[in-house]
């Protein structure tokens, strides 16, 4: 009893809506906690199993993860247990993305809450520059799970736009049933973010440095992220 798919994030782009709006679904089996980590923890397969013990025949079982895609290591581990898998990775305008976990982070306690935003990022804390480096995360796990086949890509500003549509699209992937579809499926979880703005020089700095990494993934995905540039 193992996963048939895994959620590997990213960070702040929607998993924990996911995770909640795949619950109900009858074809799908979620554990009780939403961020097993398993493939970055010293933990037996045993233990990842029960996880999944109370799934019926025919469930697809799935991890929901966000801190997997940034970790090294991660997907060659992921790979060995799980090599049939279906990889969903979700993708947010990186320095919104950086912001919001800068925020949360912060709240945690995870980032001292007297380090500067553009510290933190300069840095590299809490790996918050390097969540945003789309192709270099993508890439680790591609080289096992090809992509537009095992591993599936999405934009949050698709989730923003089209609920339903981005819903189907990971029903669609992962193999169950996509016309089911939760009431509030509009709804959007823990849209908090933070409750601070980023100074003009920091918001710039940190546009700067993503941009050639922008340009790589509109190259990746073959789309347009100009809305990403603003």
């Amino acid at each position: 009893m193992l996963p048939t798919f895994v959620c590997i994030g990213g960070q702040k782009t929607g998993t924990t809506w996911l995770y909640h709006k795949l619950i109900p679904h009858p074809d799908v089996f979620l554990p009780a906690t939403k961020e097993l980590n398993f493939f970055y923890r010293d933990l037996p397969r045993p233990w990842y199993e029960q996880q999944f013990e109370g799934a019926r025949p025919g469930q697809a079982r799935g991890d929901i993860s966000p801190n997997y895609m940034a970790l090294p290591g991660v997907a060659e581990r992921m790979s060995e247990l799980l090599p049939e898998a279906r990889i969903i990775c979700m993708l947010r305008e990186p320095v919104s993305r950086a912001r919001s976990q800068y925020g949360m982070a912060t709240q945690l306690g995870n980032i001292p809450a007297d380090t500067p935003f553009i510290e933190a990022f300069r840095h590299n804390l809490q790996f918050i520059k390097e969540r945003g480096r789309y192709t270099e995360l993508i890439s680790r796990f591609s080289r096992y799970y090809p992509l537009g086949e095992q591993l599936l890509v999405l934009l949050y500003d698709d989730l923003l736009a089209d609920p339903h549509g981005f819903f189907r699209a990971i029903c669609r992937h992962i193999g169950v049933d996509e016309d089911y579809a939760p009431a509030d499926l509009a709804d959007r979880v823990r849209a908090s973010e933070g409750g601070f703005q980023l100074s003009r020089e920091d918001e710039a700095e940190a546009r700067a440095y993503y941009s050639s990494h922008v340009t790589a993934l509109e190259g990746l995905l073959g789309r347009s992220l100009d809305t990403w540039r603003n």
